[in-house]
């Protein structure tokens, strides 16, 4: 195949994606998506089209429409015709795309009401960098067994009662202690992942019944089925037991000959988080600062795991009012991720927004509004309009602009919080339309626009009343709310 054909090919694929799966993909357009098994696409769209189905509650059908530009040509991650060999015969025109592809998401559009493309392209990239990461993130192959390599693919597609079944047809056939301990263990993630904390607590501990009688105590293996069983704690919010069980995993881990640096950074991160919740904020520290040495250990230096453990330590500086340490933090985690992700990744706009939120409490307003401006570029090209991070951004402007004094400014920004919150009210969370239009009131009064602030008040209630279809009880409670914003408004009269 010459290089000019591949500029002009496109290949497709269509397929049911879990619904919260697809979430992460529409969440990351600009970024990409890297394929861990073999992938088999088509030449002919309205074939892919018929694969793909319709969307149902908990999927979403989609196509996924491949371009192959010239790069393509010295790619590590080939691509091969395979019609003659195709379980489908001739007239499919199918292709296989070997493990490891990493492809680029360049958009999404609806094709109708029941399917969803989704734009890819074939991507190289020959940054030193990000070749490191790449080489990392592909070192995760393991020996597995048959059933439970089905299994696995069913947990990493979100059908986890499909995996539970997988899972415990192996058991059944496992002969091996080793290999029940790991059917066991697979069992338990399914349950933790369907909720079931019960019956994945029960897994995880017969794991830990058979490493007893076939293990010393302190062999390697006891630490990450201690770290399951703490995370399900976790997931109970019995963080007492979930500290003991991490605690657990971290001696065993820390005591092996070879320890595995990257789960000890997992389990140091855990008992940070709980140390935090509980109020331990020095204690939690100093295993947030482990987490990102030993990260550093063992991670190539964009890795996204050393900019969380950056972001983490940050948080916790903030907590603390060390604003100045907070925001080097931060700083270090933007930089690291502007290394590893494309420039619209998501995940840069919360970083902007976390920089942006320090400069505004240290009274840097022209500052903290460039990054809250660079977190909203970001966002109008990743998020739905409608996305609930929207409002927060618009909210940062919001308050920046008006402690600069740029009330009209300010008030732009409080008419799409509250043009936003209209368009997606949710009943049982009206306190976030009432708390929008405090600000677009209090912005008005600031102004000197008294008599608009007034009419502004009445015109809400009335919206509410007609739109919303309120009862007696729910319209008295507005009443309530808007009439303390009308004795507010009184006090500028």
């Amino acid at each position: 195949m010459t290089s000019n054909e591949r500029k002009l090919m496109k290949l497709y694929r269509g397929q049911l994606i879990p619904s919260k799966d697809f979430e992460k993909i529409k969440t990351n357009v600009s970024g990409l998506l890297s394929i861990n098994r073999f992938l088999s696409t088509s030449a002919d769209r309205n074939l892919a089209l018929v694969f793909a189905g319709q969307s149902t509650d908990d999927c979403t059908a989609v196509l996924l429409e491949i371009s192959l530009d010239s790069k393509c040509s010295d790619t590590s991650a080939p691509f091969a015709d395979i019609e003659s060999h195709s379980q489908f015969g001739a007239g499919e025109q199918e292709y296989l795309f070997s493990m490891g592809t990493v492809f680029r998401i360049d958009r999404i559009e609806d094709i109708d009401h029941s399917c969803v493309c989704v734009h890819l392209t074939l991507t190289q990239d020959n940054d030193p960098q990000l070749t490191a990461l790449t080489k990392y993130m592909s070192i995760d192959l393991h020996e597995r067994y048959d059933l439970t390599t089905l299994g696995m693919l069913m947990l990493e597609t979100g059908d986890y009662r499909r995996a539970e079944q997988f899972f415990a047809t192996a058991l059944t056939a496992a002969k091996t202690p080793g290999h029940r301990a790991r059917c066991h263990n697979l069992l338990g993630m399914a349950f933790e992942n369907l909720g079931d904390y019960d019956r994945a607590l029960e897994q995880f501990r017969f794991e830990l019944k058979i490493h007893h009688q076939n293990l010393p105590l302190n062999h390697p293996a006891f630490a990450p089925t201690y770290s399951n069983i703490a995370v399900v704690y976790m997931d109970r919010s019995e963080l007492d037991l979930a500290l003991k069980y991490f605690r657990k995993a971290l001696t065993i881990g820390e005591a092996a000959t070879k320890p595995n640096h990257f789960e000890l950074s997992v389990y140091h991160n855990h008992i940070s988080f709980i140390l935090k919740t509980k109020g331990h904020l020095k204690e939690a520290l100093v295993h947030r600062k482990k987490t990102l040495s030993l990260r550093q250990l063992c991670l190539p230096p964009t890795h996204p795991a050393i900019a969380e453990a950056y972001n983490n330590l940050a948080c916790i500086y903030q907590e603390l009012n060390q604003s100045n340490k907070a925001l080097f933090m931060h700083e270090k985690s933007l930089e690291i991720a502007q290394k590893s992700l494309p420039v619209d990744h998501i995940l840069l706009a919360f970083r902007q927004t976390n920089i942006g939120a320090i400069l505004y409490s240290q009274g840097k307003f022209d500052d903290a509004l460039m990054h809250f401006k660079e977190s909203l570029r970001i966002k109008l090209k990743s998020l739905d309009p409608l996305h609930p991070d929207m409002a927060v951004t618009y909210n940062n402007m919001g308050k920046t602009y008006n402690a600069l004094g740029s009330y009209e400014k300010a008030l732009e920004m409080y008419e799409k919080i509250v043009e936003l919150e209209r368009a997606s009210f949710v009943r049982n969370h009206p306190e976030k339309l009432v708390d929008a239009m405090s600000l677009l009131i209090e912005c008005l009064l600031q102004l000197g626009r008294t008599d608009e602030a007034r009419e502004r008040i009445l015109e809400h209630y009335n919206w509410s009343n007609r739109t919303l279809g309120y009862t007696e009880q729910e319209a008295q409670a507005m009443k309530n709310i808007l009439e303390s914003i009308i004795n507010k408004v009184s006090l500028f009269s």
